[in-house]
């Protein structure tokens, strides 16, 4: 009975063709983590210094974390100190009458697109379509980016990439939703870390009510 004898390879060709496996492996890899570190979220953006007071700006005798669903587009977008101040990302509580969720602070990108597709739906001073606008409160948007990992506070910092109408869910983008969010009163968590903000104290113009347009 005659032996079967496996056709030789050349050492060169064995070489290369492990090289190439190698390469396949290590592109496949680096794609399925970057799209794990992806990360989707929709919510409303908050200004800090809506959140760090305590009260909407717009009307103080609702609790910001509590009634985020009804911050008006004015107060987002108009108001020099809430611009000024940064935003985070406040998802919908899972129960009636909690507080909303803290997902995201959004870096420099995510505040200008932020700005510019509110002001583009948006009823507002400095809106695109200045008070003939069709929407007055309540701006949600869906964002995509991915976290800072320099970044020590609470909530993450997410360095933005797309933003989209809320319509767009992640579902529909192939991305996970956020689900671990930072849900406490938000200056007490915050107090001790270098990076964030001082509580913001309202500044007093002549006793100018600054919520007004």
């Amino acid at each position: 009975m005659k032996s079967i004898c496996a056709v030789p390879v050349s050492s060169s060709s064995f070489w290369w063709r492990l090289l190439l496996l190698l390469l396949i492996s290590s592109t496949m890899t680096l794609t399925v983590t970057m799209a794990q570190d992806r990360q989707c979220v929709t919510g409303y953006p908050m200004d800090n210094f809506c959140i760090e007071r305590g009260t909407l700006l717009d009307n103080n005798r609702k609790a910001t974390l509590l009634f985020a669903d009804i911050h008006t587009i004015h107060c987002l977008v108009d108001v020099d100190w809430c611009v000024d101040s940064g935003y985070e990302v406040l998802t919908p509580p899972e129960t009636p009458g909690e507080e909303f969720g803290r997902a995201f602070e959004l870096d420099a990108t995510g505040i200008e697109l932020t700005l510019a597709e509110a002001r583009r739906v948006g009823k507002c001073n400095t809106c695109d379509q200045g008070n003939r606008g069709e929407q007055r409160a309540g701006f949600q948007a869906t964002y995509v980016g991915t976290v800072d990992p320099t970044y020590v506070g609470e909530p993450p910092l997410l360095l933005v990439e797309e933003i989209h109408p809320h319509t767009v869910d992640c579902a529909s983008l192939l991305l996970p939703e956020k689900t671990t969010i930072a849900r406490t009163s938000p200056y007490l968590r915050n107090a001790k870390l270098e990076n964030h903000r001082p509580p913001v104290v309202v500044p007093q113009r002549d006793g100018v009510d600054p919520s007004s347009p």
